[in-house]
């Protein structure tokens, strides 16, 4: 990847967040069951979601652009135009459309249904924006009007008598039943004088202690009771019989007499269950809504955890690597001086130690997706096979290795080394979690995912991805440990891990369009899948490809220094020196181009990328190139944020050698810079 091209993306990071802000909202828009319909002032359809497509029929691409009128019965559309031009009029910003909230819509087929709307509206530089969220009601109206249907019935039965009457006489215990009566409970006239428990035996099983229990009651306090009681028919089926009754006193007998009316509500229980499981069914809708808007949360959350670990790490990045490339330079120069064999192990020591403080750095940066990619196509199955002995030296005998290559794998666009840090790692957390021993399963093989195998995923997006599995036989980790497993510096392994490991291999995915998911439960192991998006094949790269030698000495060359931090500049021109170039310095890229003006035997500029001044490194190369086009430019940075943060709108074709750098690294840098 050349620096220009790191460049651009870059820089288009905002465009980018914007534009997937605005997928993620069409996404959620295209959720939801109801419809969802923006209009401007001429009432021209401008949004039209997928609920709307289900509702009306129509495509969005065939009614965006069109009036309004296209959704509305001829009947009605006028009257609906000037009710919307009314509420454009007034101070009220949301309201219910049409009678009782009601209006009438057409389908593409032509058919008219109703609905309930609620309109809204906004302004903008463009005029007046109306939005509409519209739900279909037919099965609700529909349903109501079975109701009101079965309950005209149910009164006009009432009223010619269609009810059942039956009287129990506690003196004798003995009750009366008319013949609706027997007719609703399913008994025939030979029954019309029966035992006053009669009632209780005829109503199912588990409905027979509730009747007895409130029978009972109304006998001992007297007044109305109701209830309701299921009556068994034949096979499964059930008539459900309402009962309204009271007791009172005969005075003459000076007993208690329990007297109600019986009437067949089957139809009505119908309706309620049909209701009941109706909202049932959107209240499950509206919890799994809810758990997306939940898990969307929780990845909007982590995406700003590590952009601000990103952030934190660039600002930090800069600085520190330039400290690195004054320790590291002047060790390798102490180096080359006449020293004893303990001089030079302290000197091994102490390179060490900022070869790690480095390596630290360029994790931060990959947490916070700002590390400096070097993505190519490469064939997963081969570097998975060449890491298989370095697996087993670090997992011990004690576990198994089983590995499933796909044949016909394609190749993947992703970062080898990369690629290689995330198996390794994620390999020593399997070995941690079988203290015992136990068996590790690598799989890879090709994904093509739709929207529907995305669901549950936040963060993965449909597409052709190349899938690394790597599962294990451990512990497991319970919920709460797994829903912080991509934090930065959490750890379950106080004193032995840095925290650091999964969160790098999550920000190196999703940096690279890739994702990175895990699977695990307590006892039963855990599973890692890494996604990488899938390259077009043009060329695969295989893992550690030799690269060809290249001279690295001085040829009497002159390299112009541009580095504004005054160690850093030091040892730059010290390690140059010592490679045999001729160095001259400038502080900034103004003074640098001073220099330049001056003098014609200039071989090389090598610069900073930030620096005081008004001008960046970026800036001076393209003055070089357009004033002193034999020059050759090389540029330098300790944080490749810095090129983002340059402004840099005119790429420019120039290498960019990382901070920090060892001597054989600025050495062979130079060297393809000058050729």
């Amino acid at each position: 990847m050349t620096a220009d091209a790191s460049t651009d993306e870059l820089a288009g990071a905002p465009l980018l967040a914007a534009q997937d802000a605005n997928a993620r909202l069409v996404r959620i828009l295209d959720t939801a069951d109801d419809a969802i319909i923006s209009i401007d002032e001429n009432q021209t359809i401008t949004l039209f979601n997928r609920g709307a497509e289900r509702i009306f029929g129509y495509t969005a691409a065939e009614v965006i652009g069109s009036n309004l009128k296209k959704l509305l019965p001829p009947k009605s559309a006028h009257a609906h135009e000037e009710l919307v031009r009314q509420f454009g009029a007034s101070h009220v910003q949301s309201r219910r459309m049409g009678e009782r909230g009601t209006v009438a819509g057409r389908r593409k087929d032509g058919s008219e249904f109703p609905a309930e709307v609620s309109i809204s509206k906004a302004s903008a530089s463009e005029g007046l924006t109306y939005t509409a969220i519209l739900r279909d009601i037919s099965l609700r109206v529909k349903a109501d009007q079975l109701l009101r249907e079965r309950e005209q019935r149910l009164r006009l039965a009432l009223s010619a008598g269609q009810m059942g009457v039956f009287q129990i006489d506690e003196t004798s215990g003995i009750g009366q039943y008319d013949e609706t009566a027997l007719r609703l409970l399913g008994l025939p006239m030979t029954q019309a004088e029966s035992p006053a428990e009669f009632l209780i035996d005829c109503a199912h099983r588990n409905d027979r202690e509730t009747v007895r229990a409130r029978l009972a009651r109304a006998r001992q306090d007297g007044g109305d009771y109701d209830l309701e009681l299921r009556v068994p028919l034949s096979g499964d089926r059930v008539r459900w019989i309402a009962a309204h009754g009271f007791c009172e006193l005969d005075a003459q007998r000076l007993a208690f007499r329990t007297t109600g009316v019986l009437y067949d509500i089957t139809d009505r229980k119908a309706i309620e269950q049909a209701l009941e499981a109706r909202v049932e069914e959107r209240t499950a809708a509206l919890r799994n809504e809810i758990e997306r808007r939940e898990e969307a949360q929780a990845a909007l959350v982590r995406s700003q955890k590590l952009q601000a670990v990103g952030e934190l790490a660039g600002g930090m990045a800069h600085d520190f690597n330039n400290l690195l490339t004054v320790i590291t330079g002047n060790l390798e120069l102490l180096g080359l001086r006449q020293l004893d064999d303990k001089a030079r192990d302290l000197i091994r020591r102490a390179g060490q130690a900022a070869s790690m403080g480095a390596r630290l750095v360029g994790r931060l940066l990959t947490i916070g997706g700002r590390q400096r990619l070097q993505p190519i196509d490469l064939d997963l199955n081969e570097i998975t096979r060449s890491m298989t002995d370095v697996l087993k030296r670090t997992l011990g005998d004690a576990i198994e290795i089983q590995a499933s290559f796909a044949a016909d794998l394609r190749p993947a666009l992703a970062d080898v080394s990369e690629v290689e840090n995330a198996i390794l790692n994620i390999a020593i957390n399997a070995r941690d979690a079988m203290p015992g021993g136990g068996k590790l399963v690598i799989m890879t093989t090709n994904k093509s995912l739709g929207p529907d195998d995305v669901v549950g995923e936040t963060g993965l997006r449909p597409g052709d991805y190349v899938m690394l599995s790597i599962s294990d036989t451990g512990t497991g980790m319970p919920p709460e440990v797994l829903a912080r497993v991509f934090e930065p510096f959490y750890t379950t392994k106080p004193g032995r891990g840095t925290g650091l490991g999964l969160s790098t291999i999550y920000g190196f995915a999703k940096q690279s369009g890739g994702h990175l998911t895990i699977y695990s439960e307590v006892g039963k192991g855990t599973s890692v899948r890494l996604y990488l998006p899938r390259a077009d094949g043009s060329r695969i790269a295989h893992a550690h490809e030799p690269q060809s030698p290249i001279e690295e000495g001085a040829a009497g060359e002159t390299v112009l220094v541009v580095e504004d931090n005054a160690d850093v500049r030091d040892v730059t021109i010290k390690r140059l020196d010592t490679l045999g170039y001729r160095v001259v310095a400038a502080a900034n890229a103004p003074a640098a181009i001073a220099i330049l003006e001056r003098r014609d035997d200039f071989d090389l500029v090598f610069s900073d990328v930030i620096m005081p001044g008004g001008m960046s490194g970026f800036d001076l190369a393209r003055w070089v190139r357009a004033n002193k086009p034999s020059i050759k430019v090389l540029l330098t940075s300790g944080f490749t944020g810095e090129i983002a943060k340059s402004g840099d709108a005119d790429p420019v074709d120039v290498e960019l050698l990382r901070k920090p750098y060892a001597i054989a690294e600025l050495a062979r840098a130079v060297r393809e810079a000058l050729s």
